[in-house]
């Protein structure tokens, strides 16, 4: 990044979402090589992709990207070359360490920071606000993988796994977004 590049292009989505491609082919990947159809970063880029357009579910993503004018337009913004099913991406990502993903959110954070894209944020002088909010996203009684959480009823002793998620975002009493 050149100190001549403006906010506005440094900022777009596609050089956002090439940042987060790059940081993703920079993962390990954990597969054996000679099983590896699909590209940790491909993988990892549908899972994006499918967050960003707000699908309900891997099985909603999986039959949106059949449609060939949707697929074409998310391999086009997601640089994506081979798309996952829904149970592909589960094998490929699930057995991930999610601390695999981290240096992505540091690289989006630096990138804002050094365009000033969140000064607009800032409140009281110096501070950010944070809002958060936890949220379950899979639970079961059958199925679990090494990374659930797990709740035994007391008094059957029947076991539920479960997955959640703590979201956090910086906002501003004065942004509506």
């Amino acid at each position: 990044m050149t100190k001549s590049t403006t906010t506005q292009n440094v900022l777009s989505g596609d050089s956002l979402f090439s940042a987060i491609r790059s940081d993703f082919e920079n993962i390990s990947d954990h597969r054996q090589s000679g099983k590896v159809k699909i590209p940790l970063a491909d993988a990892l880029m549908s899972g994006f992709a499918m967050f960003s357009i707000k699908a309900y579910s891997l099985l909603q993503f999986d039959e949106e990207i059949k449609n060939e004018a949707v697929g074409n337009n998310l391999r086009n913004i997601y640089k994506i070359k081979k798309f996952c099913s829904d149970t592909q991406m589960r094998e490929i990502v699930d057995p991930m360490d999610p601390e695999a993903l981290s240096p992505s959110y540091k690289t989006i954070f630096k990138i804002l920071e050094h365009q000033n894209g969140l000064e607009q944020f800032k409140f009281l002088g110096s501070y950010f606000l944070l809002s958060m909010d936890g949220t379950g996203y899979f639970s079961s009684k059958k199925v679990h993988c090494d990374n659930c959480q797990t709740k035994t009823n007391k008094k059957t002793g029947e076991i539920t796994n479960s997955h959640a998620m703590l979201g956090i975002a910086i906002v501003h009493p004065d942004k509506k977004k």
